[in-house]
């Protein structure tokens, strides 16, 4: 019964043509997503080559993520220069590409359209999934013909997951044949379960839109904004002042040095006073950072599509995990190659550096950070199932 309920919703969606649609859609979208960040991927690969370190400058500098173009997530950030010079670090330029249309319109990437654009045809194939038998009276006859409800929602939900995300996979696999494979997800189960809590397929088609703001854009903001009021960070103008504090003291010392006739290894010293210092505030302010990503996260996984966002940011090497990581990659590459910038002397001779090499996270890293996010989605599938099961089980055929 549960597989003859679904081959009816698959059929149903065959027939009407909602497949072919969903199909062609999905395969524009996602080929105008990949052409257009693949030309940005090209550009900033290009003010790569532009800002790209030679041996004898000790720049750290960490090249573009190819798969950036499917989530560009903080691959901007991370892309920066970091000079290292004995009185600290200073970032430079980054590899962005100026896409004037994206400071206009969000960054087209597959993450963007699985998130948000899927999203919302998700809901909008999916919310008259069961009222729409209400409507039309077919529901009362499969519960009277003897199907029991469990098998209806199992069925339901099987058909309409299937008729969803078939076209969708098919698009997706036939552009990862082009290029090259990576991670998509579709999800469209809150959407059969808002269906099911209505008798009238408008009532249900406009809380399947309000559903879809909520999760979509009200629940990932709400979380960063909550989060901001309850972890503090300092502001970048006091970290500045600070930094600006620590090598004015330093600096004076170095002046008193001198007027003591006193030189050579001990103004070493001080700078070394200083890139310590200016550590210590680093890690402050790092973990001041990092207690503000995780709060977020925990607050964003209440909605799916921030879950699948982080989920997907952290197996594509573009979140906030792999920023930290990076900048703990340049902490390391800064003590390593500190003495050879101290011991430069005033002869001219040119001192080549050791090559900055950006970490990447291992498989285990990756299921390790991202676990919250999929369990996060897990659940919030299974409590979408729940209502389904709740509201059918609630249906009055009389």
């Amino acid at each position: 019964m549960i597989w003859t309920i679904a081959r009816r919703e698959i059929s149903e969606a065959l027939f009407t043509g909602r497949t072919l649609v969903l199909f062609v859609i999905a395969l524009a979208l996602l080929g105008t997503g990949l052409y257009v960040m693949d030309r940005d991927y090209d550009a900033r690969r290009a003010n790569y080559d532009v800002i790209r370190p030679d041996p004898t400058q000790p720049i750290a500098v960490s090249p573009p993520n190819p798969l950036s173009v499917f989530a560009r997530g903080l691959d901007d950030a991370m892309g920066r220069s970091f000079e290292i010079n004995v009185i600290g670090v200073n970032i430079g330029g980054s590899q962005a590409s100026a896409n004037p249309l994206f400071s206009l319109f969000p960054t087209p990437d597959w993450l963007y359209l699985f998130r948000v654009v899927f999203a919302l045809i998700a809901f909008l194939f999916g919310f008259d999934l069961i009222c729409g038998d209400k409507e039309r009276g077919t529901l009362k006859l499969m519960v009277s013909s003897g199907a029991s409800r469990g098998a209806i929602a199992l069925g339901k939900w099987l058909g309409g997951w299937l008729a969803f995300l078939t076209p969708i996979a098919l698009a997706t696999a036939l552009w990862l044949v082009l290029v090259r494979p990576v991670f998509g997800v579709a999800l469209r189960g809150d959407a059969v379960a808002i269906s099911a809590l209505f008798h009238r397929s408008g009532t249900a088609l406009v809380a399947a839109l309000f559903t879809w703001v909520v999760v979509v854009f009200v629940i990932p903001s709400f979380g960063v904004l909550a989060a901001r009021q309850v972890v503090h960070v300092r502001p970048l103008a006091l970290v500045s002042a600070e930094r600006n504090r620590i090598f004015g003291s330093e600096m004076m010392k170095v002046f008193e040095d001198r007027r003591a006739g006193r030189s050579g290894p001990i103004h070493q010293e001080h700078w070394a006073e200083v890139h310590r210092q200016g550590d210590q505030l680093s890690d402050r302010v790092a973990g001041e950072l990092g207690a503000l990503a995780r709060g977020s996260a925990a607050l964003v996984r209440f909605s799916p599509a921030g879950a699948f966002d982080g989920l997907a940011t952290r197996m594509l090497g573009t979140s906030v995990v792999d920023e930290a990581r990076l900048k703990r990659d340049v902490r390391r590459h800064t003590s390593a190659i500190l003495p050879l910038v101290f011991d430069q002397r005033g002869d001219g001779a040119e001192v080549e550096y050791p090559t900055f090499t950006a970490s990447r996270a291992s498989l285990g890293q990756v299921l390790a950070d991202g676990r919250a996010d999929l369990a996060a989605i897990v659940v919030i599938g299974a409590l979408a199932t729940m209502v389904l099961f709740v509201a059918l089980n609630r249906y009055d055929i009389r």
